[in-house]
């Protein structure tokens, strides 16, 4: 096996005679070989025991993140940094993976045909991993399943798969019992995808929406009850959903009493286009033509961008202030901290304390309904809110708040063009 590369050119620029890496000194040899791509290295490692113990002793303290396609038929090892695709079968997964693809039969010495390609994925994992990367630290490792269902438990409770920490699932229907072992897994991954499942209508599992980062592709079962379960968690997308105008007000709503950190971005696509109107006695303030919250979301040209202030000020909750965007059919919130809109914080104190107000009044003309209260105690209360209601909204008028309604509405006119 000899190697050529541009720094073993001549004074000239012209490729000196080939080396044999055995003969060249170990620190060269090393960085040869360091130049190589993963596909190279890993071909090499093929050639001869010589070849696999010089790539071992190249290895990098380098992060590598592994994707394990494991079907019932075909089966391989990405590794998405060198852009590499290892087939552990005769066959490639379906994908869209781009690169250097290596067929099993250039990696055939290190496969065993008597055993199942899920353990043959094992065993050639274990292989890349020593040949490639001398890292200490936990490797991520993608477990992208679709398997037959009994084995799907076999594979996420195999002790070489425990440190996987992302977890996608192919499978189009599954046993309820089988979901349930799934969720209580996935509670401790970094990220879960289900691609195709289609869940129980019904569906229900405490644990569903635990997982720091999860997608569901079809989540017609999610109710909002089931929503107000996040809690410390990243991403959550959930598509195709059942959820209308009136259980996003509840969420929202739900969000700003909590002392806690729900997640920090939802996108929820549903089934019907909002025509109806949303965040209603929420005390969020619709800004118009402030392009660092646009450019937030995916642009549109239905879009609405809306922020709202917690109620809570409790220190544990660290992201204070969420941006909501609805548009057509999907409804996106992101939530920060209150540095990152810190100009805007007394605004939206002042519009969560009308909005505030706006409720009570709301409250008084039902308890006037009911003659729970004396007429005179109703009036007075009545316009005692009233008079702090309009001194609230004087106070945003001159902030240049406008208002359509209840909805406040901060506009930033756009910065006069320079005449030359």
């Amino acid at each position: 096996m000899v190697v050529e590369r541009d720094n073993l050119l001549d004074d000239k620029g012209l490729p000196k005679k080939p080396l044999r890496l055995s003969k060249l000194p170990f620190l060269m040899r090393k960085r040869a070989i360091n130049f190589m791509s993963f596909g190279e290295r890993i071909r090499l490692a093929v050639a001869s025991d010589d070849m696999e113990n010089y790539v071992k002793e190249s290895r990098l303290d380098k992060y590598i993140h592994w994707t394990l396609k494991i079907c019932d038929s075909s089966s391989s090892i990405i590794i998405y940094e060198g852009k590499v695709e290892v087939a552990v079968t005769d066959n490639f997964p379906a994908g869209d993976m781009e690169g250097d693809k290596i067929p099993k039969r250039e990696i055939a010495k290190w496969c065993d045909d008597k055993k199942e390609p899920i353990e043959n994925v094992k065993v050639i994992l274990k292989k890349l991993q020593d040949l490639l990367t001398g890292s200490l630290k936990p490797q991520e490792i993608c477990l992208d399943l679709n398997v037959a269902e009994q084995k799907i438990l076999e594979i996420l409770t195999a002790p070489v798969y425990k440190d996987a920490n992302e977890l996608h699932f192919r499978n189009f229907r599954l046993e309820k019992k089988t979901i349930d072992a799934i969720m209580e897994i996935c509670e401790f991954k970094k990220i879960a995808i289900f691609i195709n499942l289609i869940f129980p209508h019904d569906y229900y599992h405490e644990k569903a929406l635990k997982c720091e980062k999860i997608l569901f592709n079809d989540a017609k079962w999610m109710r909002v009850t089931q929503l107000l379960t996040l809690r410390d968690l990243s991403y959550v997308y959930l598509c195709h959903t059942s959820l209308d105008s009136e259980d996003f007000d509840f969420f929202v709503k739900f969000w700003t009493t909590v002392d806690y950190d729900m997640c920090k971005e939802i996108w929820i696509n549903t089934r019907d286009e909002q025509r109806t109107p949303v965040l209603h006695n929420i005390g969020t303030l619709n800004v118009v033509g402030f392009d660092e919250v646009a450019a937030m979301f995916t642009r549109d040209v239905a879009e609405k961008f809306y922020l709202v202030m917690s109620k809570s000020k409790n220190p544990a909750k660290k992201l204070q202030i969420a941006v909501i965007q609805i548009v057509n059919y999907a409804f996106y919130m992101k939530v920060r901290p209150v540095e990152d809109f810190k100009n805007l914080v007394t605004i939206l104190n002042l519009v969560q304390l009308k909005n505030d107000k706006e409720i009570a009044l709301e409250n008084l003309e039902i308890e006037a309904q009911l003659d729970s209260w004396e007429e005179d105690e109703i009036e007075e209360n009545t316009r005692g809110l009233r008079i702090e209601k309009q001194e609230l909204e004087q106070r945003l008028m001159n902030l240049n708040v406008q208002f359509d309604g209840k909805q406040a509405r901060l506009v930033r006119e756009p910065a006069p063009a320079v005449v030359e």
